[in-house]
């Protein structure tokens, strides 16, 4: 899809089996043989030299035999030894051929050149000849341009160069009639001074060139010729019935004194697709350096898939062409879930449940996913999990459902939705579903592990997936490809899931079509999920307060064709990564349309490749509409290119940018950013174009609205835009449905079984004709909560048994929806908080600090940025914190407390001991002895290398030093052996009671 062009065999290898394999590129294509069946891909590109290893995928195997060969390298010493520099003689000149002859060109390893007049003739038999001059002599700050006048039984032809300051190697099209020209200033080789280029034709077999002219030069030089730049599509989505535009640049180039005579620009259309005017347009005479823009009209009255031409041609020079898709679809649908024929229904209890029985009825269920993981479910079956469920245990089968008749996963019963809780470690994921066809999932959450619902495909042509109302969060995976990036030390060296994916919700493998995630929420992930395949719709999700150190770049929309991500709410949906974070990052994305969605507030990373949507690479045709972007720490909208093509053909319209880019530390700083490094621009690379119009925008200043650093390489029109002085004003101008705006209520500790709730859902009353809806449910919690109303946000609930509950309220317009929690503590009976920490605001440690966490910033990897940072955060309400080799690790409470000590008994502390302890201890002072020491602290003990966190309530009746008024605490988690591991705290409080005793 152009994003990483890479080649697959057709070969399944199977176990047991031996295979031979030979992977090679030549810089034209990327082959691979698998026991001599080839297949390939075409690759254009640039070796380049680097300082990583090579790296050959995971595979549970045995490699007999394996050799690396460089067929260049040994052609390179073989001319260098026949044709060394000579210094003495080295030329400046920077043209050979007609007037000037070919001094100094040789022919090396077997290749024979002969001179015929102004021409060259050169003959390679094999891929070691090469035709070199070895003495050239060149300032190349003052060249850009290889240009040749060239014939060649080969399509392409290598150029190597080696300079004062190194060496490089690019590809030259062979052009038939025309000059050849290739730019090298996007080389990074190409600098200093030239002292050898060579012609080389990789491949086995002979080949020939003819060269009449050659010029090393500042601009295209030679006959005059025509190019067609920037061919493209006025809007993004061509619309069926629709005038849509297509419009190009034509240049001529050659030397100063040439010009293209007659010139004549037509378009060739597909049948189906009408030229509202003529397809004809005469541009005359064109001296060289001259550019025109060509614009025509045209119509499809129905569906259509095919392709544009442009051809120019003119008296004088050979025709130029180019091509662009034209494609005109109606919407597609997204498909409804249904069972028109029920199969078999199993049921799931994990409190009522047992392996030993039937499973076919809510009287005889199974206790968890034993008697069911390693199946496969086939149309109108039924995997039901009973509401209220936790189960630990990964969820692992397949499904063959029909378009007419699903497959169904999901809940039954009353009360909280069944949720498959893991251990909280690396190697942990909850549900992995393989190559299901017509498969719905929903009402489920996933929770405590490194992947939450990961949907694999071995290979293409499944279709039918809908995963909807389903809940992820704490799902701390890797990031980046690299093992050992996560910053938890326990986990470093672990192997990686097979197959991979860390995900919140996850599509993966090979494409699938006809794919839905719908009205699903997910925070603190690593990544809040991940779409790709054909007719994709992302509808509705909720992603939020993703903050996973080290492993939370963004969520993630690639390789589709035909997708839709609509009505969503991407709020901090990506925090800490070290190589970038962004609202979401786009890769190979083909008639994508991005509408009537809000990308605010992710956070400042601390790097600069950061912000609302990342344009990654590859794409053709995406449509950003009636979009929200605000208070983003860097660009609302950036599109990039590192090392595969720029996305084409995008289009920004109708939205609102609001106050992004407010750290100002790069791209642009600008609210929508084009990419170029500024020193090696590649335009095979650099090559986006789109349109941004009719959008409102407020700034920050210092910030502009839009910057391009490749104005010479893409082109982008950028009209009908308006500045506003304030967001409100823009609000007003631009009236879009805002999202509801929801709170829980403050915390609540209470040792009464009924309290109240106090939640707020405020809403702008849009859009029109839909009705908001509030919504209270329960997500954790040891007991039944019943709701006086649940459909209100100040209502009182009743819970079943003291213990701790996380309980969720949505407010839903209709269009866009969001969440907040509140945690209420039911205490038992006399019990009350004096002084609380929750840790369940984002990145807030309530003033806490760490003392000698022995962590550090780790160079994981031989690639920059495969660096950890030390983990030490608070995210969905939990205060993490690594540890490794320390003996005497704590962490130490604000300062100056001042709480009385004859109203507290005792410390109440939540949190997962994921470390070797076995004891740990609370230490203190007061405001009349600050001396950390025995008589002011209590040991307790703890269950090490807890799969979950759990409640410990520490007596502090006995210890001599608790009296008088508290000033600090300290929290040891190592007390003399040196510790490696990890804690996460939930909540730590002091606390009393009204009854006597504990």
């Amino acid at each position: 899809n152009g994003w990483e062009p890479r080649v697959s065999s057709k070969v399944r290898p199977q176990p047991g089996e031996w295979y031979h394999v030979i992977a090679q590129w030549d810089g034209f294509n990327a082959t691979l043989e698998v026991n001599g069946e080839k297949t390939g891909v075409q690759r254009f590109g640039i070796p380049v030299p680097l300082k990583y290893p090579l790296k050959i995928g995971t595979q549970d195997g045995m490699i007999d035999e394996l050799r690396i060969d460089n067929p260049l390298f040994p052609a390179m010493q073989k001319f260098l030894a026949e044709a060394p520099v000579r210094q003495q003689h080295r030329s400046t000149r920077d043209h050979f051929g007609k007037g000037t002859g070919w001094q100094g060109w040789d022919g090396v390893s077997g290749a024979k050149v002969v001179s015929s007049g102004d021409k060259l003739e050169i003959t390679l038999p094999d891929s070691e000849a090469m035709l070199v001059n070895s003495s050239l002599n060149l300032d190349l700050n003052q060249y850009r341009y290889i240009c040749c006048e060239l014939s060649s039984s080969s399509s392409q032809i290598m150029v190597i160069y080696i300079t004062d300051s190194g060496y490089g190697i690019t590809s030259l099209p062979v052009c038939e009639g025309r000059t050849s020209v290739v730019d090298l200033s996007s080389q990074p080789g190409w600098r200093g001074r030239l002292n050898l280029l060579a012609f080389w034709i990789p491949g086995s077999g002979s080949n020939n060139i003819q060269l009449e002219n050659l010029w090393i030069s500042r601009k295209p030089e030679g006959k005059p010729f025509l190019k067609v730049k920037h061919l493209s599509w006025e809007h993004a989505i061509p619309d069926i019935g629709r005038e849509e535009k297509i419009s190009a640049l034509v240049g001529c180039y050659g030397s100063a004194d040439t010009e293209a005579k007659g010139v004549i620009a037509r378009l060739l259309l597909p049948r189906g697709i009408r030229c509202i005017d003529s397809n004809r347009i005469e541009l005359g005479t064109m001296p060289a350096g001259t550019v025109k823009t060509v614009e025509w009209t045209v119509v499809a009255d129905s569906e259509i898939e095919g392709e544009v031409r442009m051809q120019l041609t003119a008296e004088n020079c050979p025709p130029s062409s180019e091509r662009i898709r034209a494609v005109f679809k109606k919407p597609f649908v997204p498909l409804t879930p249904g069972i028109s024929s029920p199969g078999t229904t199993y049921y799931i209890d994990s409190t009522g449940g047992s392996n030993t029985n039937s499973g076919l009825s809510p009287q005889a269920p199974w206790k968890d996913f034993t008697n069911i993981n390693g199946k496969t479910l086939y149309a109108g079956d039924r995997l039901l999990i009973k509401r209220g469920s936790v189960i630990n245990q990964q969820l692992q089968i397949s499904a063959r459902g029909t378009r007419d008749n699903w497959v169904e996963i999901g809940a039954y019963g009353e009360g909280p939705r069944p949720v498959i809780r893991r251990n909280w470690h690396i190697s942990d994921r909850c549900v992995l579903i393989s190559d299901p066809d017509y498969l719905w999932i929903h009402s489920l959450v996933v929770t405590c592990a490194a992947s939450g619902i990961l949907v694999h495909y071995t290979k293409p042509g499944h279709a039918g997936l809908v995963i909807e109302d389903c809940i992820a969060y704490h799902i701390e995976g890797r990031y980046g490809g690299y093992l050992n990036s996560t910053g938890i030390p326990e986990w470093r060296n672990i192997p990686g899931l097979e197959p991979d994916g860390y995900c919140g919700i996850m599509v993966g493998g090979a494409p699938a079509k006809d794919i839905t995630f719908r009205n699903c929420e997910m925070f603190h992930t690593s990544s809040a999920f991940l779409a790709m395949g054909e007719r994709v719709m992302v509808d509705r999700v909720f992603a939020h307060s993703c903050y996973v150190h080290n492993t939370c770049p963004h969520p993630y929309v690639v390789s589709v064709n035909d997708a839709v991500l609509q009505n969503c709410v991407l709020d901090a949906s990506g925090g800490h990564a070290s190589r970038g974070t962004m609202g979401i990052m786009l890769g190979g994305t083909n008639r994508f349309i991005i509408r009537n969605s809000i990308f605010r507030n992710m956070p400042d990373s601390l790097s600069a490749d950061q912000g609302g949507i990342d344009f990654e690479a590859g794409g053709d045709g995406c449509l950003i509409d009636g979009c929200t972007f605000e208070n983003n720490a860097g660009a609302a909208i950036e599109v990039l290119g590192l090392q595969s093509p720029q996305t084409r053909n995008v289009e920004i319209c109708n939205s609102r940018f609001i106050k992004n880019n407010w750290v100002k530390r790069g791209w642009g700083p600008a609210e929508i950013y084009i990419w170029e490094d500024g020193k090696n621009p590649d335009p095979n690379i650099v090559c986006s174009n789109g349109t941004v119009h009719h959008n409102g925008y407020v700034l920050v200043p210092g910030v502009e609205f839009f910057s391009n650093r490749a104005e010479g390489l893409t082109r982008w029109r950028v009209f009908e835009n308006k500045e506003y002085a304030t967001a409100e004003e823009l609000r007003r101008e631009m009236p879009y449905n805002e999202p509801p705006e929801v709170e829980a209520g403050e915390d609540i500790h209470s040792d009464k079984s009924v309290v109240k709730l106090a939640g707020m859902v405020k809403d702008d009353g849009k859009p029109a004709g839909k009705k908001l809806k509030v919504q209270w449910e329960v997500l954790e919690g040891p007991g039944e909560v019943y709701f006086e109303n649940e459909a209100s946000p100040v209502t009182r609930a009743t819970f079943a048994k003291p213990g701790d509950y996380l309980l969720r309220l949505v407010g839903d317009d209709g269009e866009l929806w969001t969440s907040d929690m509140v945690a209420v503590h039911i205490l038992p009976e006399g019990r009350y908080v004096v002084r609380s920490w929750e840790f369940n605001r984002q990145l807030d440690k309530e003033g806490w600090t760490e003392i000698n966490p022995g962590t550090c910033e780790r160079k994981e990897g031989p690639k920059d940025y495969e660096i950890t940072k030390p983990v030490k955060y608070v995210s969905g309400g939990y205060y993490i914190v690594a540890i490794e080799n320390s003996p005497d690790a704590a962490l130490l409470s604000p300062d100056n407390l001042g709480l009385d000590l004859s109203r507290c008994s005792a410390i109440r502390v939540r949190f997962q001991n994921h470390t070797p302890a076995t004891r740990m201890r609370f230490s203190f002072t007061t405001t009349t002895d600050s001396v950390w020491d025995s008589a002011r602290s209590k040991t307790f003990e703890v269950i090490p290398e807890d799969n979950g966190p759990r409640e410990y309530v520490v007596d502090m009746g006995g210890v001599p030093g608790w009296k008088g008024f508290l000033k600090q605490l300290r929290f040891e988690l190592g007390t003399g052996s040196k510790l490696t591991g990890t804690c996460r705290i939930d909540y730590i409080w002091v606390e009393g009671c009204r009854a006597s005793g504990l």
